[in-house]
C-alpha cells in the first residue's frame, strides 16, 4: 500500500496509523494529527567492486564492507564522475507508486541526468546489481 492509499484509509476510519512523506503532508485533514517520525536521507550506494570506488579502495586500507553509502554533498567524487556510471532505478516510486515521473527514486534528473540502464522494482535484484558492481543506486539510508 502506498502513502496516499494509507492516508485514505486513515481518513475513512479503516486504519489508525499511516506513514507518509512530506510530499502529501498538505493532504492530511486538519482534524487529524501528524507527527514527524524520521527524516529519510537519500544516499548513493555502490559496492567496493564498482569502478567508481576502485581508486578509493586501493588508496585505503583493506575494507571488508561490500557497500558504501555516500552522502552526495560530502562525497569525495565529482558529480561528473558519478554520472559516468550506470544506475539501477525503480520503475515506480517506492513511496507513492507513481511511475509517471522522470526520477522515481528522488534523484534530481533535471539537473543531473544519469544513465538509467537498469530498471528494477525488486529490492533483492537491486541489491544484487549494486553488490556485483554493475550499477550505482540512489537509496534511502535506513
Amino acid at each position: 500500500m502506498y502513502e496516499s492509499q494509507s492516508l485514505d484509509q486513515i481518513v475513512n476510519g479503516l486504519a489508525d496509523l499511516a506513514f507518509i512523506t512530506g510530499a502529501i503532508l498538505h493532504q492530511v485533514p486538519v482534524h487529524l494529527h501528524s507527527q514527524p517520525v524520521e527524516k529519510i536521507t537519500m544516499q548513493l550506494a555502490a559496492s567496493q567492486s564498482h569502478p567508481l570506488l576502485a581508486n578509493l579502495s586501493s588508496n585505503s586500507t583493506k575494507n571488508t564492507a561490500v557497500h558504501h553509502s555516500l552522502s552526495l554533498p560530502s562525497s569525495p567524487f565529482l558529480i561528473s564522475d558519478i554520472l559516468a556510471h550506470v544506475f539501477v532505478v525503480p520503475e515506480q516510486s517506492p513511496f507513492c507508486g507513481k511511475a509517471d515521473t522522470p526520477s522515481c527514486d528522488g534523484w534530481n534528473e533535471a539537473c543531473y541526468p544519469r544513465t538509467q540502464q537498469i530498471v528494477c522494482n525488486d529490492d533483492g535484484l537491486t541489491a544484487s546489481f549494486i553488490h556485483s558492481g554493475q550499477a550505482l543506486a540512489y537509496l534511502p539510508d535506513g
